[in-house]
């Protein structure tokens, strides 16, 4: 894997207008209308667990999944456009491009993950533990390795 060809990879996904708006602003969104919504004056569901802190990890979830997802989406127009022809002319390997693009989209799916948890505590005012803080941001960032494999499965 290629430290340099990674960094680009980063840089050319985080300018992408669509990518900023579907996979990072539009959960931020989502969760302020839904919690203001439903999450209003502290409510509880019926089980006693806390809406806002909910609807946070579901749309930081949500965010983190899009921006795995897009990974397909970019492998495939990158085929579709020579990009790889051009790519395998190079001394980077097959595995060394997917394993860049696999570590690509789960670089970029952290800012929406921290995003939609900084405007959780700022905004709707979400009070976690450092422990619940930490199980919360791995967890969503770790659990969407699979994701991230099946967006690679579906743009080859």
């Amino acid at each position: 894997m290629n430290p340099t060809y990674l960094a680009l990879e980063v840089k050319r996904v985080l300018r992408g207008a669509r990518f900023m708006i579907f996979t990072v602003a539009f959960p931020v969104v989502i969760y302020l209308i839904d919690a203001n919504l439903f999450g209003s004056g502290g409510g509880t569901y019926p089980d006693g667990l806390a809406i806002a802190p909910s609807l946070m990890v579901r749309m930081a979830a949500f965010g983190a999944m899009s921006a795995a997802l897009f990974t397909g989406a970019r492998v495939a127009l990158e085929r579709s456009s020579g990009w790889q022809r051009q790519l395998r002319l190079t001394p980077m390997s097959g595995a060394s491009y997917l394993l860049s693009k696999a570590v690509v989209s789960m670089l970029v799916a952290l800012p929406t993950v921290l995003l939609v948890s900084l405007v959780g505590v700022l905004v709707e005012h979400v009070r976690l533990s450092a422990g619940q803080w930490v199980q919360i941001l791995l967890g969503v960032w770790l659990g969407i390795t699979p994701i991230v494999l099946l967006g690679l499965l579906i743009g080859l």
